[in-house]
């Protein structure tokens, strides 16, 4: 099967900002010479009908001859020296493919020439496939590579007899593709013909076994001259399927990544899929070497032909009127809409039969949100509101606050009583991506520490100033002046004091120099400043901005991927689109990226390594200052400030699949921006495209956006229409200058068009006696479009004088569509809020510090209620939990709980129908619990509710006495006495083990719930496991079981109890 790696990993996800920037600055300090050729501009492309390596594959000679001359008398030396240029010849490199044209598993119509876009430019012509020296060898060259279209049964081998003599395991399996994974020597071994010579024994490659009748009609020599006999196979007819372009990868997601211009050579297939089909049909596809297929005799007598396949895929054949590409571009374009549920789904909340709540719930979709399940701190079950960082309107950026620990950025919606964990949530994912980045972490510890260590010492430097405590070295030396006059002075002025004064010692005031004291904590702020501006500096002076030279390349790391995070690059997916109906199938979704979650999400990663403010985190603040001054700031050479993105749009549909280069274009309408037009532009899934801008989509400067077929990914087409019967050709208008005389819609339309029956010998396409052939007719078809454009162009505009493979190329493509939408009609109000370069807002401290001479009081709670205003309201504007502790961040118990919606069970009277647990203890690794002496070790509480009992059940503990004490002792002791580190649950988290010790010398595991009503319904659970850890177990002689008590406590019903064995083996 093809190997495609579409998605590609940028050296940087904001590479296309880096390069514009870097792109003006390079334009500022050079200018192009007036000989050098125009670069190509986005949407241009230059095709070449060929691009030889500079030496071909396989053995070579290089032969030296010398004259030397002495005198009359001459002397010519020669040498020669073999070597051989190593080249793919049974396998590709890995990653060499680019491209497939139609995709893996994916449609297309009959007309359609599947092909292979290579990332290397030489290598369909790394090896030499043909020998015959042709007139048009300067124009034209056969490659060793040709990409053939099969039906199933045209590649499936029924007789298993041929493989006889191979050491293939019988009966012999082809692949998907219909191919065979066989060793050279097999090769030799199989009944069939083959233009492989080697038997090598070790080189393995797959093989495709075509039918001989059907190998004859594709090496057919068509120009052969009247009266001549063809005894060759003849593949002159493939240098016309090959050709190289040379594109602008502008707007490209997976091509532009590397440079502004790509070079890829191109393989089409001049065979089409069943013509007689009225059901989607599988067909498959072969990359297949035709070296070595000119040493074969024509035509092949009656049998098979082994080639190898360098690649294969499948696709589905398509009947007539199937969805083409216009139709999917007009479909994006007819249903576009913003980032939320469908239509349909919001009307039926609206609809007047539904409860008013419905209508507050279509409210918060529309607004993007979704409701997800959520667990309270306490355990309960209970139903939230979340929203990613993708909002179909605009969300006003004003949230102050810094947060500690996420929770007090919960929203509670008053209408409906349901948490918004929106931000929360986007908190908690910042931090768990920079715990899960060591590299960041680390760096970031780094700088925390440097920017403590820096301001501490500078804050308690001019602390012990002010009371002549501390002076610096400079301070020291000017004072040496005026302290050697003052001891001069001592005994003139009568300061000599007596010996009595030496004991007169002045009690020095104490000073509290503590990181949160009175004195440090109000300088800590204005002192910590310069220090985070010096570590983001650059060595000239000025600031860091990814274009220059960084002073601390810890600073780096951490700016960079704080950056990136506004980007939203490392936002899981499944963040970005929190329900699966926002983004349906074949769909096109604009949005506002809400700076309040990016923030929120970069608050909690910046507040990891946070070892010394509780309360306050300054240097987190001090840090964001420092990324302030940076997007504040307009780049240096520039007229502009760094670009944050602010809006963007999300793509599913199949084009991204049957594209992965497809281009994006956001032009610039206006005169006044100067910035990146697109910022990010990467392909999420094989079938998903995200762009972002820093534009408001409708504003003057962004008023239209193109999405465009790439150059080097067009599909390929034989004819317009093609059946049975008939083939119907138009006959492009195809140019040699650069700005020929039809424009606009003139130049769309084709110079001639052809209609002609299968027995016309214009078609130029073999049919077949069944329609078995299906191939374009070479080189005739080639040489009919040369004489077309020859004779119907404007004089001058084409003026070639041979045929090409780059002429077949452009005739055989089919056309460039694009989808142009005009955003000039959304509404204005819409843009408001996004003047000005973003920047962080959550700067002001969460907790009001006070200070420490003054009377602690109790933290007083309280609740901010406001009203709801406008269509999404802003975070500050709606309901919110707050942490107002003065003290500490600890955070309290919610002063309310999330409703839960379930019916109150009946009450079971018996136990006809009660749980059945399945209890089982056992070692990590084994069955039963293992006999080593004197070894501690974790024992595994098995727990197993049997399907479908006790669901009315309502469990408040179970509790399991295990026996202690000697192993001399007339009972069975699981252990001595149990002094291990205690008891942690495996996987269901409703439930804490608590170890206690209870009578009769026993050892008492309580499970008891987390939830505050006491108990858990057993229909919610499945099991209960846990491990208990640093048992050391008794040895006795033999096997044994340890008899222990179980005692199941159900609210509302009577308590069970049960007894089991926990069986002591001696280890193997």
């Amino acid at each position: 099967m093809v190997n495609l790696n579409s998605r590609r990993n940028a050296s940087s996800p904001r590479y296309l900002a880096h390069r514009h920037a870097k792109r003006l600055l390079a334009g500022q300090l050079s200018t192009r010479s007036s000989s050098e050729p125009d670069p190509l501009k986005p949407g241009e492309e230059q095709l070449y009908s060929f691009y030889l390596p500079s030496l071909s594959g396989g053995p070579h000679v290089i032969k030296t001859v010398q004259n030397v001359k002495v005198g009359y008398d001459t002397l010519t030396l020669t040498a020669s020296q073999e070597f051989n240029v190593v080249a793919p010849q049974f396998s590709l490199p890995e990653g060499s493919i680019h491209s497939v044209y139609p995709p893996q598993g994916h449609g297309d119509v009959v007309e359609t020439l599947p092909h292979v876009v290579f990332k290397d430019p030489h290598l369909p012509w790394e090896r030499v496939a043909s020998q015959i020296k042709e007139d048009d060898r300067d124009r034209n060259r056969v490659p060793w590579l040709a990409v053939l279209v099969f039906t199933q049964e045209e590649l499936r081998v029924a007789d298993q007899s041929i493989w006889a003599a191979t050491s293939l395991k019988k009966p012999v399996e082809q692949t998907t593709t219909l191919s065979v994974n066989l060793t050279l020597e097999d090769l030799g071994k199989v009944k069939c013909a083959t233009p492989v010579k080697s038997r090598d024994a070790g080189t393995k490659a797959d093989f495709v076994f075509v039918q001989s009748a059907l190998f004859n009609a594709l090496v057919t020599d068509y120009a052969l001259p009247t009266g001549q006999t063809q005894e060759k196979c003849n593949v002159s007819r493939y240098k016309w399927l090959a050709h190289v372009r040379n594109i602008n990868t502008t707007g490209m997601a997976d091509s532009g990544i590397d440079d502004e211009f790509g070079v890829f050579s191109v393989i089409v297939s001049h065979r089409v899929g069943p013509l007689d089909i009225t059901q989607p049909t599988p067909v498959v596809v072969h990359l297949v070497s035709i070296e070595g297929i000119e040493s074969l005799p024509f035509p092949i007598p009656q049998g098979l032909v082994g080639l190898c396949s360098l690649a294969s895929w499948s696709y589905t054949c398509l009947p007539p009127s199937s969805l083409n590409i216009p139709d999917a571009f007009q479909h994006l374009g007819a249903t576009l809409d913003v980032l939320r549920p469908e239509n349909k789904i919001l009307q039926r909340l609206l609809e007047p039969s539904q409860p008013p709540e419905a209508k507050r719930i279509a409210a918060r979709l529309n607004d993007g949100y979704t409701l997800t399940k959520y667990r309270t701190q306490t355990g309960e079950m209970s139903a939230a509101l979340f929203r990613g960082p993708l909002a179909p309107t605009i969300v006003a950026h004003d949230w102050k606050p810094l947060s500690h620990f996420g929770t007090d950025l919960q929203v509670m919606d008053k209408e409906l009583g349901i948490m918004d964990i929106t931000y929360s949530v986007a908190w908690q994912l910042g931090k768990t991506l920079a715990l899960a980045d060591q590299t960041f972490t680390s760096a970031l510890g780094r700088i925390r520490t440097m920017i403590y260590k820096s301001t501490m010492q500078s804050v308690k430097a001019a602390i012990l100033g002010k009371v002549g405590g501390f002076r610096t070295r400079e301070e020291t030396i000017r004072g040496l002046a005026k302290s050697i006059g003052n001891l001069n002075n001592l005994s003139t002025q009568g300061l000599v004091q007596g010996p009595v004064a030496r004991w007169a010692v002045r009690e020095a005031e104490s000073l509290d120099l503590a990181f949160d004291s009175d004195l440090v904590e109000p300088q800590f702020h204005r002192n910590a400043q310069p220090v985070a501006r010096a570590l983001a500096s650059s060595p000239d002076g000025g600031m860091y901005n990814e274009l220059n030279t960084h002073s601390n390349s810890d600073w780096k790391v951490v700016f960079q991927w704080v950056l990136d995070r506004m980007y939203l690059v490392g936002v899981p997916a499944h963040y970005l689109i929190p329900d699966p109906s926002h983004l349906p199938r074949e769909s096109l979704r604009f949005f506002h990226i809400d700076a309040n979650w990016t923030e929120a999400l970069i608050d909690g990663a910046l507040s990891v390594a946070n070892l010394v403010d509780k309360d306050d985190d300054k240097i987190r603040t001090r840090i964001k200052d420092a990324i302030n001054d940076y997007l504040k700031a307009p780049l240096a050479g520039l007229q502009y400030c760094p670009q944050v993105p602010t809006h963007g749009f999300l793509m599913r549909s199949e084009l991204c699949t049957k594209f992965p280069d497809l281009i994006v274009e956001a032009p610039v309408s206006g005169t006044g921006f100067h910035g990146a037009p697109i910022l990010r532009q990467e392909n999420l899934d094989e079938s998903v495209l995200l762009a972002l801008f820093d534009r408001v989509p409708g504003s003057e400067d962004f008023d239209t956006l193109i999405l465009r077929q790439p150059p080097h990914q067009q599909s390929f087409a034989a004819c317009e229409k093609l059946d049975m019967t008939h083939i119907e050709t138009a006959y492009k208008r195809i140019y040699t200058i650069p700005n020929p005389s039809a424009t606009g819609n003139e130049r769309k339309r084709p110079i001639a068009q052809g209609d002609y029956n299968r027995d016309d010998p214009r078609a130029n396409f073999a049919w077949g006696d069944n329609n078995e052939i299906r191939t374009l007719r070479l080189p005739g078809w080639i040489q009919d479009v040369y004489k077309t454009l020859s004779d119907k162009m404007p004089a001058g505009e084409f003026v070639d004088d041979k045929a090409s493979s780059a002429l077949a190329g452009i005739q055989l493509n089919n056309p460039m569509y694009f989808l142009e939408i005009r955003l000039t009609h959304l509404d204005p109000v819409s843009r408001l809020g996004d003047s000005g370069p973003r920047s962080f807002m959550m700067l002001e401290p969460r907790f009001k510090r006070v200070a420490k001479t003054k009377p602690m009081g109790l933290p007083r709670r309280g609740i901010d209620i406001s009203e709801f205003t406008g269509v999404l309201p802003a975070p500050g504007d709606r309901r919110r939990i707050d942490a107002d502790n003065t003290v500490s961040n600890q955070q309290p118990p919610p002063t309310s709980r999330a409703l839960t919606f379930f019916a109150m069970p009946a009450t079971p009277s018996d136990p006809a129908g009660s749980p059945n647990f399945q209890y089982r203890v056992y070692g990590f690794g084994s069955t039963a619990v293992p006999m080593y002496p004197r070894l501690p070790q974790d024992l595994i509480f098995s727990i197993i509710l049997k399907d479908g009992t006790g669901d009315q059940f309502e469990l408040t503990e179970i509790s399991i006495e295990v026996r202690m004490g000697e192993t001399s002792a007339r009972r069975k002791n699981l252990t001595l006495a149990y002094r291990g580190p205690g008891a942690t649950m495996l996987s269901n988290l409703r439930f804490n083990v608590i170890p206690t010790n209870g009578p009769d010398n026993t050892l008492v595991l309580r499970l008891l719930p987390r939830s505050t009503d006491g108990y858990v319904r057993v229909s919610l659970l499945k099991e209960m496991s846990f491990v208990l850890n640093g048992v050391i177990v008794n040895d006795y002689p033999e096997n044994v079981g340890v008899q222990t008590t179980v005692l199941e406590k159900y609210h509302r019903s009577q308590d069970l109890e049960w007894r089991f064995d926990i069986n002591l083996v001696k280890p193997t």
